[in-house]
């Protein structure tokens, strides 16, 4: 069946038919397809609000595009061949003009599975990564969700990253994390730092940080943050931290963008509110005077 020398309209009607993950089939067949596909089912991946790379095993990625209202659009897992053979040719498909291989393993009730070359894993994600940059578009969000023993490479056109971490890391292996993608919306760092932050940090000017770390410089992050909002956990936090850190923002000399601050700490001996309260000059408003209604939108 010649199905590219169809009329435009018969070809719109059969793509409709095809859910993301077979649509996304059928553009590894060739340029034209894709092309093909890119033009006639554009409104489609409008739909389309985020894209998270996840990855808990080592040797295997989950890839979940969703809506704004959170319905799954796509799902597909890439996985190791632990065999260590190569891919026929005949049965793969090459990702970016690049020699790293990818098979179709087989079809589940919630998504597709891919087969890749042994330790090519790195390679995969970065070429997998561009070719649905290339094929969605610059409207998605596209973000990495990373919960295993080693830090995720660096990728381009990253809005956020969501890292945990079970090993101690630097600031240096952090920061090589964002090389490729500096200015991310959202930021979550759960991990225990070894020393301190690098000195120009990303993290500072990062719009939405969320930082967990034991062993934290609270002056590093804290008082050198540039972004909209912050939540960091941490056990070392102060009176006299919070005390200097909210005069200093009442000035307006520093934190201009700052909208919102939480700071969560885990010592035994909660703060002396009242001297808080005091020696910042903190003033609290009358609900029966204001209409200020203040929403979180997730």
């Amino acid at each position: 069946m010649r199905f590219l020398n169809f009329p435009t309209v018969v070809q719109r009607e059969v793509f409709e038919c095809f859910s993301f993950e077979e649509l996304l089939a059928l553009s590894f067949c060739s340029k034209r397809f894709r092309n093909l596909i890119q033009s006639l089912q554009k409104y489609r991946f409008t739909k389309i609000d985020y894209l998270v790379y996840r990855k808990i095993f080592k040797e295997t990625v989950f890839i979940t595009a969703r809506s704004s209202d959170l319905k799954q659009l796509l799902h597909i897992s890439l996985h190791e061949d632990q065999k260590n053979e190569e891919i026929n040719s005949n049965e793969g498909f090459k990702i970016g003009g690049v020699h790293c291989s990818l098979y179709k393993s087989s079809t589940f009730s919630w998504g597709s599975m891919y087969m890749y070359e042994r330790n090519q894993s790195e390679l995969i994600i970065e070429c997998v990564h561009n070719y649905f940059y290339a094929f969605f578009g610059s409207s998605i969000d596209y973000q990495i969700d990373l919960n295993c023993d080693k830090l995720p490479q660096s990728l381009k056109n990253i809005a956020g990253s969501r890292i945990g971490l079970s090993e101690n890391m630097t600031g240096e292996e952090l920061e090589a994390c964002f090389t490729s993608s500096p200015s991310q919306k959202y930021i979550a760092i759960l991990f225990k730092l070894n020393g301190k932050l690098c000195p120009d940090s990303v993290l500072y000017n990062t719009e939405n940080l969320y930082f967990n770390s034991t062993h934290i410089d609270v002056d590093d992050l804290l008082f050198q943050f540039r972004g909209k909002c912050l939540f960091l956990v941490e056990r070392n936090v102060t009176d006299l931290n919070i005390i200097r850190f909210l005069n200093e923002w009442k000035s307006n000399r520093k934190f201009q963008n700052m909208k919102f601050v939480s700071i969560f700490t885990h010592r035994r001996n909660r703060f002396d509110v009242a001297k808080v309260l005091y020696e910042a000059d903190i003033k609290h408003l009358d609900p029966s005077e204001t209409t200020l209604k203040l929403e979180w939108k997730q």
